[in-house]
Order: C-alpha cells, then sequence, then structure tokens
C-alpha cells in the first residue's frame, strides 16, 4: 500500500508537466495530493494502530475482549447522547448509526479518483485533436536549448493539422456536429470545446463531491463546516458544563449492539460502550476537505465563467496584441488581426493562453513573434501560389 502511495504522489506531483492553468491544477494535482496524504494516515492508524476500544464486563476474557473491539469495528456502531440515560432498542438505534469510519481510506480513494478523472479526458483528447500541450509548454520552457522556432513550428503544425482534420472527414454526423457547436462565431474551437467542457467536468465534480459526502456519512456534508463553527462557538460562550468532545457526526464515545450464541437455543444481546479515537482525525480531515471544498467549487466556478467571457468578448485578444507589440511593433493592425482571427482563431488563441500561465512575459513575446513570422511567411508563400496558378490562367487563355 505504501508503495502504491508513492506512485500516486509521483504521478501528481510532478511539477514540470504542465498542460493547464493553475485552478485545474488545484483539482487533480494538489487534491489528489491532500486525498491521498488523509488515505495513507488513516490506514495507518486503522492498520497499524487500535481504530476502536470497548468497555467489555469485568468477567470477558482477552479473547473475547479482542472479539468485542473486532465485531464492533466491523458491524457499525451507534451515537447515543450524553446526557440520555436509556439505551435505545436495538431496533430503534438506526437514527444515528455509524457505518462509514470502516471505509474512510477508500472513499478518500474513491474521491481522488473522481478529482483525476477530468485531467484524464483533457490530457487524452487534446492530445488526439493534435496539441500535445504538455510537450508544447516543455519545450517552451527549455528554450535556453531548444530553437523558439521550433516551438512555433510544433504549434503551427498542429493548427495545421487540426484545420485540415476538420475539412478532409468524411464523417458527415461528426461534421454536422462541428457545424452546430460552431455556428455561433463560425471558428474552428475543438480544443477550446473540450477545455470548457473538462472545465465544467471539474466544477460538476465539486459539487457532486458534497452530494456523495452527504450520501456516504449520513448527514448534510454542505453545512457540515456551519454547524462545527456554530457548536464551538456556543461551547465557547456558554456556560453550561457540556461535553468537550461531544460531536453526532463524528462521536467519539458510541454504543455496540451485538448477539453472543451459547448451545441450545441461548441467545444474548449486549449492549457495549466503545471509544472511537479514530473518529478524532476523522473529523479533522472533512472539516479540512469541507473548507477546501467550499473555496476550490468557487474557484472552479469563476475560472468556468471566465473562460466562457473570453471566448465570447475581445476581451481574450488583448494579450496577443501586447506580445504581438512587444516584439513586432511595426505591423500593421490588419496583419495582426488577421493573425488572430484567421490563423490562430480559438484554439490558437487557448494554446498561448495555457502557455503564458506557465511562463513569462519575455518567453510569450518571443513565441508569439516567431508565429506571426512563420504566420506572414506561409501567407506569402500562398499569394505567391494565387498569383502563379492566375499566371498559367492567362496563359491557358491567351494560348487558346
Amino acid at each position: 500500500m505504501a508503495s502504491l502511495f508513492k506512485n500516486a504522489l509521483e504521478q501528481v506531483g510532478q511539477s514540470q508537466k504542465i498542460d493547464d492553468d493553475i485552478i485545474d491544477r488545484f483539482n487533480h494535482r494538489f487534491t489528489v495530493i491532500i486525498l491521498v496524504t488523509f488515505t495513507a494516515f488513516v490506514s495507518a492508524k486503522q492498520f497499524i494502530g487500535d481504530p476502536i476500544s470497548c468497555w467489555a464486563p469485568s468477567h470477558f476474557s482477552a479473547s473475547q475482549i479482542a472479539y468485542t473491539n473486532s465485531i464492533c469495528w466491523l458491524k457499525g456502531t451507534y451515537y447515543l447522547d450524553v446526557y440520555s440515560h436509556l439505551i435505545p432498542h436495538r431496533t430503534q438505534n438506526s437514527e444515528f448509526r455509524i457505518a462509514y469510519y470502516q471505509y474512510i481510506p477508500y472513499i478518500l480513494l474513491i474521491m481522488a479518483l473522481f478529482f483525476y478523472l477530468p485531467h484524464i479526458v483533457w490530457r487524452n483528447i487534446s492530445r488526439r485533436i493534435g496539441f500535445d500541450l504538455r510537450s508544447i509548454i516543455q519545450n517552451v520552457k527549455q528554450v535556453l536549448n531548444t530553437n523558439m522556432n521550433q516551438v512555433a513550428l510544433q504549434i503551427h503544425i498542429a493548427l495545421v493539422y487540426n484545420s485540415s482534420k476538420y475539412v478532409v472527414g468524411d464523417n458527415k454526423t461528426r461534421r454536422r456536429l462541428f457545424d452546430i457547436l460552431q455556428s455561433t462565431r463560425g471558428h474552428r474551437c475543438h480544443l477550446t470545446l473540450l477545455y470548457i467542457f473538462v472545465k465544467t467536468l471539474y466544477m460538476v465534480n465539486c459539487l457532486f463531491q458534497f452530494y456523495f459526502l452527504s450520501a456516504i456519512l449520513s448527514f448534510p456534508f454542505h453545512t457540515f463546516g456551519i454547524e462545527w463553527l456554530s457548536t464551538i462557538f456556543r461551547k465557547v460562550h456558554s456556560r453550561v458544563n457540556t461535553e468537550p468532545n461531544e460531536s453526532k457526526w463524528f462521536p467519539r464515545v458510541v454504543m455496540c449492539d451485538f448477539m453472543v450464541r451459547h448451545l441450545g437455543s441461548n441467545q444474548h444481546w449486549m449492549a457495549i460502550q466503545c471509544n472511537l479515537p479514530i473518529n478524532l482525525f476523522n473529523e479533522i480531515i472533512f472539516l479540512i476537505l469541507w473548507a477546501w471544498y467550499i473555496l476550490l467549487s468557487s474557484l472552479t466556478c469563476v475560472s468556468l465563467i471566465f473562460c466562457l467571457c473570453l471566448m465570447y468578448s475581445n476581451i481574450g485578444c488583448t494579450f496577443i496584441h501586447k506580445y504581438l507589440h512587444m516584439n513586432s511593433p511595426k505591423s500593421s493592425k490588419e496583419q495582426c488581426d488577421n493573425f488572430i482571427g484567421n490563423y490562430l482563431k480559438w484554439d490558437g488563441i487557448l494554446v498561448l493562453r495555457l502557455i503564458a500561465h506557465n511562463t513569462n512575459d519575455i518567453i510569450m513575446a518571443n513565441l508569439v513573434g516567431a508565429l506571426f513570422k512563420m504566420y506572414l511567411d506561409s501567407n506569402e508563400k500562398q499569394n505567391d501560389q494565387v498569383r502563379l496558378n492566375e499566371h498559367y490562367e492567362r496563359v491557358d487563355v491567351s494560348s487558346d
């Protein structure tokens, strides 16, 4: 298990493998590291320490005490208010039954998997579209050892490949779907639509985590932090002597009912009081996760709205104009507009924006300048070819 945690941390913690923005990395990298770390901590407490300790009758032998601890850990317990003088019947104690603590490590791993799945979608499909963003950003960061023209050529090939693949595609259903999706602006935006879709997956996953934990823990997790803070506030300002560790959702003192069979038809039900010290850590862990999920959901929502605003406004192009002015101040406004609107389009703008998120202005100015020069050269070659074709047409007409 230790090697599994180590491999997981190595996969998500490699700072050089970057192909998205900081909010995406908060979701699929930092959150996964947090969840895997909590999983390792809880697993060590469960499998190495004593997660439960029950107060068995005095006549129980050592083996019977061990059995009591084991059966109460596996069977589950229920919460009983500290001021309650009556133990409810075993058929009436289901309101505050606690049966999640055995599965906390697996729950945390499932949550980590959900946070990592959108990144798998982004990574694999973006490469199939033609943009190996991780390789591009790595090459840009190694600009001292790599010619910037080679990086620009890599982006240029991806843009050309993406355009030509759309033009020559023989799947009419897929082409019609792309036409519908892009009818608002007329731009080819396969990578951009994928990016918005992945952002939406991150947002949906953040909201789903609250529902998932509410179903697993059997209480409304979205209000857990608020209720915890209000409880602490009441304890601080209350003059009544209450139990300092009392918690309805993560109780440390619980009750356990189990049956002891004897020969014949003798069956004895036992009601045992147990101590769950592991719930002290579980409460802190889920309190941290609640606060982090609230912050992460807000950041992801803002990031998604910001991306949509950039798509449907001209604000997203201003940073390219800035870099063009830094590297090619003599370029005309018409050339810049054609470079952005006819050459880069939405996918190219997104690629440059992601690179800008992970580099600096000097590198970006050189890269945009190299791309702009490549665009002018390509445009000039196309104009020469058009003039050459027109010349041949005039020759053919005159010969006839």
